[in-house]
Parts: C-alpha cells; structure tokens; sequence
C-alpha cells in the first residue's frame, strides 16, 4: 500500500503578487528613433485620415504635433487584435488638445475613437463613434507630464479604459460600444486597424513619447494550472514551469500562457490562447488542462467554453501553443437531452476539467466539475475513465458535501492524488482525495489560511537540484469587480518532503 504523504505536508507560505496590467505581449510600437515624417524611403505609420493642418515632427526620440486651427490627424500603428491593450504616452498637451486612439473598420464602415482632452490642470476622457464626442465620465482626473491613456478591448464593443501616471494605473470606466458587436468574428477584426489620434480644437501642440499595442496579465489572475505530459507530470522547460492561467481584463478575460521559475517570482507573459468553435468568433475562454501526449507527439487540450453555453470543449494539434498568439479550433462535447449527471454528456454549468492518462491501466482519466442535481445544484467533482482522450468515459467518482472548484491531478512521491479548492465558508479550504476514488477526502495543511476561499489545488512537484519540492500556487478574490468574477492576488507556498523523490 502507498504511504500518503501528503498528509504529513505543511505548506509554508512562499510570496504572493499580483501581476496588475504589469506583464505583457508585446503586438506593435511606434517607433521614434528615426525621422520618417520627411524621409522619401518609406513610410511606417501612414497616414489614415486627417482633417485640417497638424504640422509633425521626430525630435529627441518624440512624436511632435502642432496646429493653428482645428484639425486632426491618425496614424497606424497596427491591425486590430482582440482583448489587445492599447497605450499611449504623452506630455506637453496644451489646452482643448486631444491624444488617444482610434479604431476603424474596414467591413462596417465604421470608427471610434476613445481619447483623453486637456482642460486646464486636469484631463477628460472623452469616447467618439462616427464624430459625436462624449465624456465618459463627469469625473475630470487630474493632468501630468508623462501620462498614459490605456485602453483594453474586449472583443471590440467592449473596453476598459485607464490612465497610468508613473507606476500607478488607475481604473476609469467601463464602456460598451453598440454597434461593434461585429468586431468579434475573424473576417471583421482583420480588417481593422488601430491608429494613434491627436486633435486640437485651434492653436496646440503635443509630445507623444509611445504609442504600442499588446496583451496583457490583466487586471488579476485565476486558475492556474501547469502545462503537463500525458501523465501528469509538469513540462520544465529552461528551468521555467509554464502554465495555462486566467488573465481577468474587467468585463471580460482571456487564456493566457505565462512561464515561472518556482525558485523565484518571476512570472512572464509568454503567449494567450483564443477558441474557435467554428463560427469563427476568437472567444477569450479559459480553465484550461493542456498537455503534450508523448505517445502520440501532439498536445492535446480539455477547455471551459463559457462563451458557448458553458460546457466544456476539446482539441488535439500539432504545433507548440505556449508561444504567441495561437487559436484552438475547438470541438464542443455532445448533449443529451436529460442526461444523468453521472453520463458523459455535456452539461450546462461544466467546468474547471482535468485530465490524464495513466499507463498502469492504459486508460484516460477525467474530472469534471459539474452542478450536482443531488445536492442542491452544487458544484461537484465527476470522474471519468476511457480508452480515448476526448470519448467514450465512463463514470467512476463523485465528490460528496462541500462545493469544489479548480481541480487538479497530481502526485507526492509515488502516490497519484486529486486535489481542489473546496467550501466558500471556510479559509482556504482545500480537499484531497484518492485519485481513483472521490467518496472521502483529507485536506492540504499551509501556515497562513488566508490564501483564497475556494481556489485552485494547484499542487507541482520541481525538482531543483537533487531536491524535490511541492510549490502550490492559488489565488484569492479580493479583487472583485461588481460584473465579473475577477480575481486578485497570486499566493505561492512551498513544502518538502525530505530525501522523497516523485515518480511517474
């Protein structure tokens, strides 16, 4: 019989951050090293539209605007990409002048524009579909040299608008665009662009000192989960774990792929996932278990679809998606119609899945957190066991009692567990259960307790050295707006099992 280890383990509380809109991937960035306003060689922000005369120049490694009367003009900076962020650095703005960005597209002949306006000591910000100005907030903020207006875009017809002044960001609005709903399918944000927009109601200049686009963290993160082989074991890379983690942008949230060093803190946005379910919309859904089949030297993926009717969706390809922007094209699970909770049907409400194939059976082992008919509607634990990746499962587990989330397959020494985040009452309460059987369970033990109510059992065996440790990284909700869960801090702990090695 396996000794169970894990419960002779206390996790000692490592470190915890929170990656605000602080890491990114970088899309596009103007560029002014170079005076290409009067060269003849070429021409890298064309002009896109303009009004009037705005005199420009490059100087000092600065954009430079100028106009004697009312007058605009817009440059590209680059195409469209969803759930993108859009920022631009400016000082010097002279009164009643305007710095932002505009987005137009091709397919629906149409544009907006979101910018920030200098009034004064202070600066407003100020959204335009088709040329009618309005203030997105009665709030007026406060104007310095060197401030940035940000803007993150959800599918297009939905934004988070910030200023950041130094290293502080700070939250300004939601706003829906009506009308752009559109610029969620491939065929319409490809043909959409995204320009830097400067305008002056008379006589004005602006120093621009960047203007980029690029995929960020997010505001706060959430189901973490490492990148693993067929069996469960995480993939290091370069001595870097990489991991499927939520990026919350606001309204919205995107797939992202950051990458870890669990000697240290340092995490980096390395690539985001994007889910096609045929209809050709680039969905930002998330909860993903991705793993690389050794056996059949493809990577394989189990996903939470919450934009099509939250059930969850699978796929199997080839190439490496840990890097850059990748989409999925995603097959969702099949329905039935009055499907028993413990059938392999999809079911609305499904979520948080985790999966494995275990060579010692030579079967695929699956976890499905479901709404649980028999105990109020619930969440619960659901496993599974088939031949077959994506089919053919049948049930052989259910968790019992408290309401679970965030699931996930691991191993302390030579015994294979299932661990997951458990009971919203209770500080960080986190159940553990046999693998194979989910009818009883132990829980984690860690020093300090607060590190989330129900969150993620991210348990990952690092061998570092001739050591093995146990790094279990979750998250809290302290960060939570008023229309979406959206998520907070990281918190890291660490535990040894001292001269115990892992097995797999």
């Amino acid at each position: 019989m396996k000794q169970n280890y894990i419960e002779s383990m206390t996790f000692k509380r490592k470190f915890c951050v929170n990656l605000f809109k602080n890491t990114k991937l970088n899309l596009a960035k103007m560029t002014f090293t170079k005076d290409w306003i009067t060269t003849d060689k070429g021409n890298p922000y064309p002009v896109i539209d303009a009004f009037g005369n705005v005199e420009e120049l490059i100087y000092e490694n600065k954009y430079i605007a100028k106009a004697f009367e009312k007058s605009f003009t817009k440059r590209l900076i680059g195409q469209y990409v969803p759930f993108a962020t859009y920022e631009v650095t400016a000082n010097n703005i002279s009164n009643s002048a305007c710095v932002g960005v505009c987005v137009n597209c091709e397919k629906l002949d149409k544009s907006f524009e979101v910018f920030i306006k200098r009034v004064n000591s202070a600066v407003q910000v100020f959204y335009s579909v088709g040329g009618n100005a309005v203030k997105v907030t009665e709030e007026d903020f406060e104007y310095k040299e060197n401030m940035s207006l940000v803007v993150t875009s959800h599918h297009g017809d939905r934004l988070d608008i910030f200023l950041r002044y130094d290293n502080f960001i700070k939250k300004v609005a939601f706003l829906g665009l009506e009308g752009f709903y559109a610029l969620r399918s491939e065929c319409v944000f490809k043909n959409t662009i995204v320009s830097l927009y400067v305008s002056f109601e008379g006589v004005g200049s602006i120093e621009i000192s960047n203007a980029e686009m690029y995929i960020d963290a997010g505001m706060s993160q959430a189901d973490m989960k490492p990148i693993r082989y067929e069996d469960g074991q995480p993939i290091m890379d370069n001595g870097k774990l990489y991991m499927t983690m939520t990026s919350r942008l606001g309204y919205e949230m995107n797939q992202s792929i950051l990458s870890w060093n669990p000697s240290t803190c340092d995490f980096n946005l390395e690539g985001v996932l994007f889910f096609d379910m045929g209809d050709g919309d680039w969905c930002g859904d998330v909860a993903s278990s991705l793993i690389y089949d050794r056996n059949e030297n493809n990577w394989k993926i189990w996903m939470a679809s919450f934009s099509h009717g939250h059930i969850l969706g699978y796929a199997q390809f080839e190439n490496d998606p840990r890097f850059g922007i990748n989409v999925i094209d995603i097959t969702l699970m099949d329905k039935k119609e009055g499907s028993k909770d413990t059938e392999f049907f999809a079911k609305e409400g499904d979520e948080d899945p985790d999966f494995i194939f275990d060579k010692e059976t030579d079967k695929w082992y699956m976890t499905i957190c479901r709404k649980d008919s028999l105990q109020d509607g619930k969440y619960s634990y659901f496993l599974f066991e088939s031949e077959k990746p994506f089919e053919g499962y049948k049930f052989v587990s259910k968790s019992f009692g408290d309401a679970v989330t965030g699931g996930m397959f691991t191993k302390v020494a030579s015994k294979r567990y299932f661990v997951c985040g458990a009971n919203f009452d209770k500080r960080s309460q986190y159940n553990v259960y046999d693998a194979k059987d989910f009818t009883k369970c132990t829980h984690l033990k860690c020093d300090f307790d607060d590190g989330a109510f129900r969150g993620w059992g991210t348990i990952i065996p690092v061998t570092c050295g001739t050591r093995t440790k146990y790094m279990w990284i979750t998250f809290d909700r302290h960060n939570a707006s008023d229309y979406n869960w959206s998520y907070g801090t990281l918190y890291v702990y660490e535990a040894d099992l001292m001269n115990i090695g892992y097995e797999w």
